[in-house]
């Protein structure tokens, strides 16, 4: 009988066909996925919004839909469409010229959930997320966080910086900016070391971290906020807000193989036009 191998594994013989997707959701274990591109009356608030509405709520399409972002008060981002090849974004706090109709002069926009226990206790995670930056001044802007050093990417106005699992980083030699990019944070707690640990992936492109504190072997056990656009300790106590775009932000619940991973970020690469 002959030996009979996956699509991940033929990916990698010469001359096989990698591992290709139509959608993030074929691949198992997609818990969060926030995609703001091309909405329908399951994405935002309680029904299909135009370009410019505030976003109260951003539905889950991942595996747990009950667990939405949701706004906190009356400060909440926008939703606005056609912004990057013809697809839309998720924009917080940016009153910049250029910033189309409807933004409003809110400073401290965001989204949260409570509570986050799918996030709890895991050995692997894969976190992707499409986003731009549109501040570049001094200052720590997160993208998203949870409440204690979990899920965190963002930036210092001149460095990428982010957490997982008990550790921070900086990223080495990548200069923030205010493009649009896609990050991949790559979580294996059953790994020795943190750079083992922890990998993250800029623009499908490995990047050197620099980290302090200790990647743990689980991610904690206590969080419980995920927040979108700022970090904090509680839904009513938050810093450091976002001023940028999201596009699409996917957690899977286990460390994606290196086929699955490529698949994923080249999906997003061409749906982007990154």
């Amino acid at each position: 009988m002959p030996l009979v191998t996956s699509s991940l594994t033929r990916s990698f013989f010469t001359g096989r066909r990698p591992l290709v997707i139509s959608n993030v959701s074929e691949l198992p274990n997609l818990e969060v996925n926030y995609a703001a591109g091309i909405i329908d009356a399951n994405t935002f608030n309680s029904g299909v919004i135009s370009s410019g509405t505030e976003v109260t709520a951003w539905h889950n399409g991942g595996g747990l839909t009950s667990h939405d972002w949701n706004s906190q008060g009356g400060k909440r981002p926008e939703w606005y469409s056609n912004i990057q090849n013809g697809l839309g974004v998720v924009r917080f706090n940016s009153t910049t010229s250029g910033t189309p109709a409807g933004e409003d002069a809110d400073t401290d926009e965001s989204l949260t959930i409570n509570p986050v226990a799918y996030l709890q206790s895991l050995a692997g995670v894969t976190q992707i997320i499409v986003f731009r930056s549109l501040s570049t001044a001094s200052g720590i802007r997160y993208c998203c966080s949870s409440d204690v050093h979990g899920f965190e990417w963002g930036q210092t106005g001149t460095t990428w910086i982010g957490g997982f699992a008990g550790a921070t980083f900086t990223v080495d030699t990548l200069v923030a900016d205010t493009n649009f990019h896609y990050v991949t944070l790559l979580y294996d707690g059953s790994q020795t070391g943190n750079a083992n640990r922890l990998k993250v992936r800029f623009d499908g492109a490995p990047a050197t971290l620099t980290f302090t504190g200790t990647v743990n072997t689980v991610t904690s056990g206590l969080a419980k906020y995920f927040y979108g656009g700022a970090t904090g300790t509680s839904a009513s106590n938050q810093t450091n807000f976002w001023i940028g775009d999201i596009g699409h932000l996917l957690i899977w619940t286990r460390t994606l193989t290196v086929s699955e991973l490529v698949a994923a970020e080249t999906y997003l690469k061409n749906l982007w036009a990154i």
